[in-house]
C-alpha cells in the first residue's frame, strides 16, 4: 500500500549541533515531525537506535497520540528528571505499541522510545480503553 506522503510533514532542524554532529555523530539532532494538529520532537539517533533494534520508526508511534482508542498514562519510574508518560496505541499498520515520551513548551511531544506492546502491557489497554 502507498503512502500518502501529504498527511505527513516532516522537516528536519538544521540549525542544532552542526558542528557537534560531525564530530559525535552519537549525540544527534532534533528532528520535528507533524500529524494533523500534533507537533513531535525526537532525537535523531535515539530514533535510529530504536528502528535497528526494534524495527518500530518514530514517525509510526506518533500516529498512536492521533487515535481515540489510546491508553494514557504516568510514567513515575522514569519521571527522574522531567515528567514522562507512556501511551499505548495502535500505528497505522495497527500494531500496539507503547510510546513513552514527554511534553515541552506549546504542546510539543517528545518521543523518547517506543516498542510493541507486551502481553502484560497489551492486557492494562485493553483493560482501560
Amino acid at each position: 500500500m502507498e503512502e500518502n506522503n501529504d498527511y505527513f510533514e516532516f522537516f528536519e532542524d538544521n540549525k542544532i549541533w552542526d558542528e557537534l554532529t560531525q564530530e559525535n555523530s552519537e549525540i544527534g539532532h532534533d528532528v520535528f515531525f507533524s500529524i494533523e494538529t500534533l507537533e513531535f520532537v525526537w532525537n535523531s539517533e535515539k530514533a535510529k537506535a530504536t528502528y535497528d533494534t526494534r524495527k518500530i520508526k518514530f514517525e509510526d508511534a506518533a500516529f498512536v497520540f492521533t487515535r481515540e482508542d489510546t491508553y494514557y498514562k504516568d510514567d513515575y519510574e522514569h519521571s527522574v528528571n522531567e515528567q514522562r508518560f507512556k501511551a499505548t496505541g495502535f500505528d497505522k499498520q495497527f500494531n500496539l505499541l507503547l510510546v513513552c515520551y514527554c511534553t515541552k513548551e506549546n504542546d510539543l511531544i517528545r518521543i523518547i522510545t517506543a516498542w510493541e506492546a507486551t502481553t502484560k502491557e497489551e492486557r492494562e489497554w485493553r483493560d482501560n480503553i
